[in-house]
C-alpha cells in the first residue's frame, strides 16, 4: 500500500503484485499437467489411465487455485477528493472492475479492522466507518503489522479532518 496527496486529493493504492505472481505460478504449473494428461505428451500410451486422471485433476486444481488467488486480490484505489466532496473506491481485477462513490458527508472516518487468520493471530485491514455506524473493509489485503495499516488510517483521517495531528486513533 502507498498513499500520496495530489491536487487536493488523497490517493491510497494497494497493488497485490506478489499474489498475482503466485496465482500465475499455480496456473503455469497446472497447465502442463492438464496438457500432458489429456494426450499432449509423446509417451501418452505408456502412462497408466489412473495417472492421467490424477494428472488432469491435480492440474485443474492448480489452475483453479491460481485463478482464485488472482480473483481474490484486486488492485484497490481509494481517492478522497475534498474538491468534489467524495470518496471513490475502485477495485480492479482481471475478472471484475467495480467503482463505488460515497459523499464525504456519509463517511465517519477511516478505521482499522481486526480479524484473525487461520492460526488465530490478529490481522489488520483498512476500513471505512460510515456515519450510520456501518463499517466496510476497503482493503483486500490484510497485514499482520498493525502499525503499518494504522498509518493509513491516520493519514486518511488527517486528510478528512477527522483526527488531530499527532493522534493515531489508538483504541
Amino acid at each position: 500500500m502507498k498513499a500520496w496527496e495530489d491536487h487536493g486529493r488523497l490517493y491510497v493504492k494497494e497493488a497485490p503484485g506478489c499474489l498475482w505472481f503466485l496465482g500465475a505460478l499455480f496456473i503455469l504449473v497446472g497447465l502442463p499437467f492438464v496438457y500432458g494428461s489429456l494426450g499432449g505428451f509423446v509417451n501418452k500410451d505408456e502412462v497408466p489411465f489412473i495417472a492421467r486422471v490424477l494428472g488432469t485433476v491435480l492440474g485443474l486444481v492448480a489452475i483453479g487455485t491460481g485463478i482464485w488467488i488472482i480473483f481474490r486480490a484486486p488492485v484497490t484505489i481509494i481517492v478522497a477528493d475534498s474538491i468534489s466532496g467524495t470518496i471513490t473506491l475502485s477495485r480492479r481485477g482481471i475478472f471484475r472492475w467495480t467503482k463505488e462513490v460515497y459523499p464525504l458527508s456519509e463517511i465517519g472516518k477511516f478505521v482499522l479492522i481486526e480479524e484473525t487468520d487461520s492460526e488465530g493471530d490478529p490481522i489488520w485491514s483498512l476500513g471505512v466507518e460510515f456515519v450510520n455506524g456501518r463499517t466496510e473493509a476497503v482493503s483486500s489485503l490484510q497485514s499482520h503489522s498493525e502499525a503499518y495499516k494504522r498509518s493509513f488510517v491516520f493519514e486518511g483521517n488527517q486528510y478528512l479532518g477527522k483526527a488531530l495531528p499527532g493522534f493515531t486513533d489508538e483504541d
